[in-house]
């Protein structure tokens, strides 16, 4: 066996360095793939910028391919979790306009004349109603807000705008809540606090209460008596909102209420990036739960997640163009029944490298290694062989990926041999020339600190159009 930076030239052992070879004790070139010996250029691969290292034995007349681009990658994840600064969630409260309806979550009754308001800068949505009353006779009057809650502590607020109209209020205005302990009664000066979320009560519900009323009747009067009829807002002040605990993460309890989930990264590179989820599947998960991942265009991509189906691990959404000032992934889903809700946990953001990316940090070179057959005769007894040595920080399961360059020159069935920390064997078997320019899984496997984790191969080209190849292995903790 020789030594590194050796080459057997006429059976005859010469030293090369760096892009130079000796021959007869002069400094020969090397460059562009071959060598000048003689002022005759020989092929000889790789091609120059190729960081390898490459033994020639003696014994073997093969090609033992040492790579230096082994890539961890764990440095190129970026996990948000829900309990992480970039993770948002709404509802935390609930709100039920005037305007949404004459019936069921708001619904008005009554004798009082019963208008419209627009065109006010004071109104939920810039619109209101009024009750209005008469000069010569008595009138009734009833709105009602229902919500539809879950158990907790809420602030309960009310609007009374009266910025478009000229109408004499009754003050003070009475609401009736009811909550966990029965009901009680709240007053509020309409015309004091006609611009601004005005606190009723905090008050402990559960569902089936929470209900604010506002009825009563007005006397006749000159000049008629009026209230402000606008939006009601419920704040649940516990930490969960309207979601409720599952595992790790949350999910959706209340029908009919619009669920948001935001995960924002904080990228450190832009480029391709697989985006995941995680959440707990079961049948009461909606079939239908779309995420939308926002690209470096700004364009937003829809994803649908069954999310009955796989659950408590890493789903991918696809891969997508990411930039760091705009990346992010949201769901919004507003469940139909209790057999419609959506779950949300952490996401996942992994960079994956472009074609021809190389820099400092030790990512790809721009060339993928495919061995010249022609440079080493057609002969099956010549092995073409690659390693790659692993030793994680971290003990656990990680994703085997190599990177290749799909020629249709490569090998058809190139089988992997993977020897884990536990002395396990795996071989799993790809064929080169159906992935190319992109990150290709060879499996999963048991990996630990203690013992460097050892991928190759050895292959036996059977022609030309049978070549192996080997450029980046990453090691990605999963």
């Amino acid at each position: 066996m020789t030594d590194t930076n050796q080459i057997n030239i006429n059976d005859e052992w010469k030293d090369f360095s760096s892009m130079l070879i000796n021959v007869g004790d002069d400094w020969k070139t090397v460059a562009s793939g071959y060598i000048n010996v003689g002022d005759t250029w020989v092929l000889f691969y790789p091609p120059s910028g190729v960081e390898t290292v490459y033994e020639i034995k003696t014994e073997n007349p093969g090609f033992d391919y040492t790579p230096h681009r082994i890539i961890t990658e764990v440095e190129y994840t970026v996990t948000v979790d829900n309990v992480d600064a970039g993770f948002t969630k709404t509802p935390n409260s609930l709100l039920i306009d005037s305007s949404t309806a004459t019936s069921g979550p708001f619904a008005k009754s009554g004798t009082a004349t019963y208008s419209s308001r627009t065109g006010s800068s004071e109104a939920w949505g810039g619109s209101y109603y009024t009750f209005a009353g008469s000069t010569s006779a008595t009138r009734t009057y009833s709105a009602i807000w229902t919500p539809t809650v879950m158990s907790g502590t809420y602030d309960i607020y009310v609007k009374s705008p009266s910025d478009s109209d000229s109408l004499t209020r009754l003050n003070p205005a009475t609401y009736n809540i009811t909550h966990n302990g029965g009901n009680n009664n709240y007053t509020l000066d309409q015309d004091a606090n006609s611009s601004t979320w005005n606190l009723l009560a905090t008050l402990n519900l559960s569902p089936g209460n929470g209900v604010v009323t506002m009825a009563g009747t007005f006397a006749a009067h000159t000049p008629a008596w009026s209230l402000s009829v606008d939006a009601v807002r419920w704040i649940n002040t516990t930490s969960s909102g309207y979601w409720a605990p599952v595992s790790t993460g949350w999910y959706s309890v209340v029908p009919e209420v619009t669920y948001t989930a935001t995960w924002t990264p904080v990228l450190t590179l832009s480029g391709l990036h697989t985006v995941q989820v995680y959440y707990s599947a079961n049948a009461t998960r909606t079939t239908t739960a779309q995420y939308v991942i926002t690209t470096s265009t700004g364009v937003a991509y829809p994803a649908v997640v069954n999310q009955e189906g796989t659950g408590s691990t890493w789903v991918s959404l696809g891969v997508y163009t990411l930039d760091p000032a705009t990346a992010n992934v949201s769901i919004t889903h507003t469940p139909v029944d209790v057999n419609d809700t959506i779950s949300v946990d952490g996401a996942r953001f992994l960079f994956e490298e472009g074609w021809g990316y190389h820099d400092a940090i030790g990512r790809k070179s721009a060339h993928t290694y495919i061995p010249h057959i022609d440079a080493i005769p057609n002969d099956p007894n010549i092995p073409w062989s690659a390693s790659y040595s692993f030793l994680p920080t971290v003990s656990g399961n990680y994703d085997v990926s190599v990177f290749l360059g799909g020629s249709t020159l490569s090998a058809n069935a190139l089988q992997y041999v993977i020897t884990t920390a536990t002395g396990v064997v795996y071989l799993p078997t790809i064929d080169q020339d159906v992935f190319g320019l992109f990150w290709t899984s060879i499996g999963t496997y048991p990996f630990t600190p203690e013992a460097s984790g050892v991928v190759a191969f050895t292959y036996y080209p059977v022609d030309d159009n049978d070549r192996p190849e080997c450029d980046a292995m990453r090691f990605r903790l999963v």
